[in-house]
């Protein structure tokens, strides 16, 4: 009887057994789907976050080349402006250089001309004339007068005829310092008064 009850028993703890194995398995089957679910929740909400960084990144890097090029039309805007309102400078290389140019002699008077209330072209003018005045020419008085033809920077203009080859050469000396200068044969009539005989004048237009 003792023997049958073991029996019993074993058997009873086999099928407690088996269940346990049976509910363990469809647990560890649960487990695993729900894991694979949650992963795969996981993956794709990784996923959608990795495309959604993707576009912003993208759509800065859009913003960022736009930027950049209105920055540098702005850039480029500024320069000209700057370029087009500062006053034209002779800096200290072409003072230099030009004082070296006009180591030759000359006879003839040298004066500036400028446009009347133009003070920028009088006081390049007058930055012009230094190197003259450096080089003991005879240098008058900067006159501000009506002429407004001017289509260069600088043009040398003769009073007469036997100073077209030092007007030649100032004109060379100029050019070589990088100063747009050209030769006016004829100063327009009543566009100045006070014109001076034997002299050469050079003349300053306004800054374009």
């Amino acid at each position: 009887m003792a023997w049958f009850n073991s029996i019993e028993i074993l058997t009873k703890l086999i099928l407690i057994g088996q269940i346990l194995i049976v509910v363990i398995t469809a647990f560890t089957i649960w487990a695993s789907v729900q894991k694979n679910r949650l992963e795969n929740k996981d993956k794709n909400a990784l996923a959608q976050q990795m495309k959604t960084n993707s576009d912003i990144t993208s759509s800065l890097s859009e913003k960022n080349v736009a930027l950049s090029k209105e920055l540098s039309a702005s850039k480029e805007l500024i320069a000209k402006l700057e370029e087009k309102t500062s006053p034209r400078v002779l800096n200290e290389e072409q003072s230099k250089t030009l004082h070296n140019l006009l180591s030759f002699e000359s006879k003839f008077q040298i004066a500036g001309m400028c446009r009347m209330m133009d003070s920028e072209s009088y006081n390049y003018a007058e930055q012009l004339l230094s190197p003259f005045r450096k080089k003991k020419w005879k240098v008058l008085e900067t006159n501000r007068t009506f002429l407004d033809d001017i289509d260069s920077d600088v043009v040398v203009a003769i009073t007469e005829n036997e100073q077209i080859e030092v007007a030649n050469h100032i004109i060379l000396a100029l050019n070589k310092v990088g100063i747009a200068a050209k030769k006016l044969d004829k100063i327009r009539e009543n566009s100045f008064s006070g014109a001076q005989p034997n002299t050469i004048y050079l003349i300053v237009g306004t800054k374009k």
